[in-house]
């Protein structure tokens, strides 16, 4: 398995281009090319196999197979802090329980689908350790403090995103399986960004870890351009 699985070779290209040198170095996983290394930009690949239709398949299952399943209300989300294998000595059903080595668990976490781009489902800060899989879905994942997980994570639906946000800062993050990230919407912007008119509404600058299209969103119709504004604004 690579260390990072896109589904294109474009989105292989936009994944290396985002992360620094420190972050490629702990990216590690099945050699792309045998004779270079098993970290960076050569465990970074495109999979045909890994399809939205495959993934969604087993979205079901887990959503319906979950021991843990929360919604996540907009705009507000969920937030969590210290969930750690200690909890699940004293209450394994405790939704602060997420799994343990000998016992993993599914914790499935719905949110609110968020054409802007801009709404977090998932917050987690403080000392998060869980075993089995973490499904978040129509919602970002967001990622402050340590975090370690052992398993499968995955971040799917409309206008998602994950961010570990804090990994460059003295914090631990780390995942000891996989992490999906699956986007389903369509949006009329990824092809060709909009152009800023007088009339037209200028969102604030979006995050870099934001999508480009949570200004696009808001651009009038037919108005586009090949080019990316240097403001990232409509």
């Amino acid at each position: 398995m690579y260390g990072i699985t896109t589904g294109s070779t474009t989105n292989e290209t936009l994944v290396q281009g985002s992360l620094t040198s420190a972050q490629k170095d702990n990216v590690t996983g099945k050699k792309q090319v045998s004779s270079g290394t098993a970290n960076g930009d050569n465990t970074i690949a495109p999979d045909a196999s890994l399809t939205q239709a495959s993934i969604a398949t087993f979205l079901k299952d887990a959503a319906r197979n979950a021991n843990i399943s929360l919604y996540s209300p907009s705009p507000s989300g969920l937030s969590y802090n210290d969930i750690s294998t200690a909890n699940c000595a004293t209450n394994y059903a405790s939704q602060s329980c997420w799994g343990t080595a000998a016992k993993p668990k599914i914790v499935y976490i719905k949110g609110a689908a968020d054409p802007t781009s801009a709404f977090t489902a998932l917050t987690l800060n403080g000392n998060v350790t869980g075993y089995g899989v973490l499904v978040v879905e129509d919602g970002d994942l967001r990622v402050l403090g340590n975090f370690n997980w052992y398993g499968l994570v995955i971040v799917t639906g409309q206008w998602v995103g994950v961010g570990f946000m804090d990994s460059l800062n003295g914090t631990d993050q780390y995942v000891y399986g996989s992490v999906i990230s699956n986007e389903t919407s369509t949006d009329r912007c990824t092809k060709a960004w909009c152009t800023r008119t007088p009339s037209s509404a200028t969102p604030a600058r979006p995050s870099p870890t934001r999508r480009a299209r949570a200004s696009c969103s808001r651009c009038p119709a037919g108005r586009r351009s090949a080019r990316k504004p240097p403001s990232w604004r409509c």
